[in-house]
This record gives C-alpha cells, sequence and structure tokens, in this order.
C-alpha cells in the first residue's frame, strides 16, 4: 500500500466520523501523525516527516469571514441546501488543477457529493500552455493569447486573454470532464469578454436564454441559461467588423444547485504582483465567493536576488484590493514547500516567503496553510523526491504528489472547520 492510500483511507476514515458525528453533535477527529511508502527501501527510510500537529489554517480563529464560512458549511452538512463558493489562484501548481482537484474530490465526499462542476476555463493552448485537468476548451480560427506572465494587460480581468480579430462564423468548444467527477454537469455558462452586441453575435449550440451584464465599461458578461444540464457545449460567434477585437477573459460553466462550487485559475509563472494589474477583486466580489485561496509565493521568490520588501508589498495590496471590495470574505494563503532551482540547488528564500505570509495575513485578518512546515520544512522536497512524489525539476511534484496534497489541505481544513464548530 503506498503513501497516498494510506492518506485517503485516514481522511476518509474521518470524514466518515464527522457524517456519524454530525448526528449526535459531537465532533472529533483523529490527526494523522505518520506517513509511510513502500519504494524498497528500509521503513526506517520510508517515513516522511510531516507536521501534522501544524496542519491547520493559522489564524482562522482571528480572522475575517471564517466564522460565518463554517456557520455555511455546517448547514449544507446537515440539510444540504447551502451552495459555497471557492475561488482558488494560483501559478502553475494550481494551472494544471491535479491539486485542486484532489480537494475537490474530497469535499464531494464529505458533503454530499454536492460539488458543481470545476471552472474556470480558458483556452490555454492559445498560449501554448498546458490546459487544466478538469475542463478543457478548444477554439478554431486565429487568436492571440497572453497571460500577465508574459505581457500585463491593461484592464485585464484575470490576467488571462485570448483575442481574435476572425469575422467568419468561429466556435468555442468547452468540454467538462466526468471521468473523475461524476458532478460535472452545469445548466449554465457565464462567457467575459469585451463586446457590447453591436460588435459581436454570440450564440451557444443547446437552446437557451441568452442575457447580457455588465463587469465593467469595457467588459460584459454573456449568460447563458440552459433547460437541461450538460458537460459540454459549444459556442459560436461572429465578429461584425474586421478593426474590432474581440476579447475572451474566461469561460465560467456552473448551475444553481445546491453544494460546494469550486474554481481555479492558476498561470504558470504568476507572481502576486501580476494579479495585481488585473480586476481579480471586482471578479471576487461579482461571482460572490465565499472563499479565496492565494497559492502563490514560488515564483515570488525563486530568483536568488529575493526583493522581500517588495514582494511583501504586492501581497499586501493584493489582500488590501480584495478586502476593499469583499470585507466579509475568508482569505487564506498557502505557503510554497521548499524546492530547488536547476535540481540540486535548494531555495534558501522559502523559509522567507513563508515569514511574509504569517505576518501578511495578521495585518489583513487573513489566515494562511504553513504547507513548508507540514510538508517536511527544508528537507521536505528531498524526502517527497525520494517517495517518487515530485517531478524530475524538485520544483513541482508529480500526479501522487499533487493528490497527497490535496489530502493534506483538506485534512487541514477538516482540523480547523471542526475546531471552529465545536467551540462553546
Amino acid at each position: 500500500m503506498n503513501m497516498c492510500t494510506i492518506v485517503s483511507e485516514k481522511i476518509n476514515i474521518k470524514q466518515h466520523n464527522i457524517m456519524n458525528k454530525f448526528s449526535t453533535g459531537i465532533l472529533l477527529v483523529t490527526a494523522l501523525f505518520f506517513y509511510y511508502f513502500s519504494n524498497g527501501q528500509d521503513k526506517d527510510n520510508d517515513l516522511l516527516l510531516f507536521k501534522c500537529d501544524s496542519n491547520f489554517f493559522i489564524n482562522a480563529k482571528e480572522s475575517i469571514g471564517y466564522d460565518s464560512l463554517f456557520k455555511k458549511f455546517n448547514r449544507l452538512q446537515i440539510s444540504g441546501n447551502e451552495q459555497i463558493r471557492i475561488l482558488q489562484v494560483g501559478d502553475s501548481h494550481i494551472q494544471a488543477d491535479l491539486l485542486t482537484c484532489e480537494i475537490r474530490r474530497n469535499f464531494a465526499k464529505t458533503f454530499f457529493n454536492l460539488t458543481e462542476p470545476p471552472a474556470i476555463a480558458f483556452p490555454y493552448g492559445i498560449l501554448k500552455s498546458n490546459n487544466p485537468y478538469a475542463v478543457s476548451v478548444i477554439c478554431n480560427g486565429n487568436w492571440t493569447g497572453y497571460s500577465v506572465a508574459q505581457k500585463s494587460q491593461f484592464s485585464s480581468l484575470l490576467g488571462l486573454t485570448a483575442c481574435s480579430h476572425d469575422t467568419c462564423l468561429s466556435k468555442i468548444m468547452i468540454h467538462v470532464r466526468t471521468q473523475e467527477d461524476s458532478n460535472a454537469s452545469f445548466s449554465k455558462l457565464l462567457v467575459f469578454c469585451n463586446d457590447d452586441s453591436s460588435h459581436i453575435a454570440l450564440n451557444t449550440v443547446i437552446p437557451s436564454i441568452h442575457r447580457i451584464h455588465i463587469f465593467n465599461d469595457s467588459i460584459f458578461c454573456h449568460e447563458f441559461i440552459y433547460n437541461c444540464y450538460t458537460d459540454s457545449t459549444t459556442l459560436f460567434f461572429k465578429v461584425f467588423s474586421d478593426t474590432f477585437e474581440f476579447k475572451l477573459y474566461g469561460i465560467i460553466p456552473f448551475n444553481d444547485d445546491p453544494g460546494i462550487m469550486y474554481h481555479t485559475l492558476g498561470i504558470n509563472g504568476a507572481k502576486a504582483s501580476l494579479f495585481n494589474n488585473t480586476l481579480l477583486p471586482s471578479f471576487i466580489k461579482y461571482m460572490h465567493y465565499d472563499w479565496v485561496i492565494l497559492s502563490l509565493g514560488t515564483n515570488d521568490c525563486y530568483l536568488p536576488a529575493f526583493d522581500s520588501i517588495s514582494v511583501s508589498q504586492s501581497f499586501q495590496t493584493l489582500l488590501a484590493s480584495i478586502r476593499q471590495d469583499n470585507p466579509n470574505i475568508a482569505i487564506l494563503l498557502t505557503t510554497p514547500m521548499s524546492h530547488y532551482r536547476k535540481k540540486n540547488i535548494i531555495n534558501s528564500n522559502v523559509i522567507s516567503m513563508k515569514n511574509i505570509m504569517l505576518d501578511i495575513v495578521t495585518k489583513n485578518h487573513a489566515a494562511v496553510w504553513d504547507f513548508y512546515t507540514v510538508s517536511g520544512g527544508e528537507t521536505g522536497m528531498s524526502q517527497w523526491n525520494l517517495g517518487h512524489l515530485s517531478a524530475p525539476d524538485k520544483l513541482h511534484l508529480n500526479t501522487h504528489g499533487y493528490q497527497l496534497q490535496g489530502d493534506l489541505f483538506f485534512d487541514a481544513f477538516l482540523n480547523t472547520y471542526m475546531e471552529n464548530i465545536s467551540k462553546p
């Protein structure tokens, strides 16, 4: 039995205990202390030194939004009637969607399997970048793609922009993977773009009610409401003039059913400062998210010339802007784990990055998941690499590694959640 199986089984036991304890009003969970993996080595060498006593969200009790967030989870667990909206923003660790797919899977197992289809979707192939695991978007015709990690965009919605000048009829195909998520179907589709219907015709292949909402002076949201559930659809659009550039910022399949809407926004190479050039805070407000998770920091501290003051200011600006537009939202930062530069140079800046985050969350009434400590501290990546859980670059994890990280994240959520709702 490998380590990931053990972690998953223990979390399943913990989830089963929660379901049983809710019926009597008693909340109890057994913490995870030791994990083993089998790779032909002696058992003494198989121990991953996780700091499981640190596996919770630091500062959550003192943070804005967490009390109401956990009460909402409690109502969902008891009645199954709430909808909780979560957005996780990050870099390449998030773009691949392996980590977040595992988190969604754990939420589904615990909360009546009430999960919404994964999103946010974007045609990453236009950027010559990897598509997230859960949702694929394919566009025909001629497109140009931009990312804030490559080039800053004025009034960029989420840091991703796909542009087209084509005046012929074009299409955008959206497909949600159903292999890992039985609740992948959706009945609504939001399309964020720059048209006001006078420059472009936009329709979906599935019969729908079509509404247009104004996001701001230059960005519009097309809402398509279907009379059925589906896991895929196609958008048709036609630009009326070759002088008009159609800009696509993102597509969100969703529904209004009770459950957990867990959206992800990952951009390879992203730093906190890059999202300060976007309308992310306004988007969070527009979508009525209950919880925002910021999984940034790896690229901020990766280079040897680490400007801790500048990085701290970037995170401070990002959190302050989110809080300004969303004063009651729960915010969580997740620290990077230890990693290497060029496969053999340990990045000593990570501990400084962690300390910056700990300082910032206190000032901004947010919480932090100290994955750096939980995953093993400075030697964490070397241990995960020995356990065949990291990618060859020893900067990213492999599929099993991200699944384990997702299990550990959910364990931290459960620890914090139960401590909060069981308090007098």
